[in-house]
């Protein structure tokens, strides 16, 4: 899972990203850098990481009611990290 979290980043930076990103390390062939520029928008990068949010939520909380010996330990760790994550994405959005 860890490693499938760290892959999605690469595919998932140019959407983000401003046209800043080599296709190849040091910019070898001088290729055109890769990046739509969603940070541009605010309030789509707000509704999108929301999203990201709330479904990594839903998965963490679908599999601790599945697997968890200590339910309520795990759903109360579910709970402060969601609601740390959300005030993250908020400072980011209101600063």
């Amino acid at each position: 899972m860890l490693g499938a979290v760290v892959f999605s980043h690469w595919p998932l930076d140019p959407l983000v990203h401003w046209a800043d990103l080599p296709l190849l390390p040091g910019n070898a062939g001088d290729l055109p850098l890769l990046g739509l520029g969603l940070w541009q928008t605010p309030w789509a990068t707000a509704v999108i990481e929301g999203v990201l949010v709330v479904a990594g939520a839903v998965l963490y909380f679908r599999s601790v009611r599945r697997r968890a010996t200590d339910t309520w330990r795990a759903v109360v760790s579910g709970v402060v990290m969601s609601l740390l994550l959300a005030a993250g994405l908020a400072v980011d959005v209101l600063s």
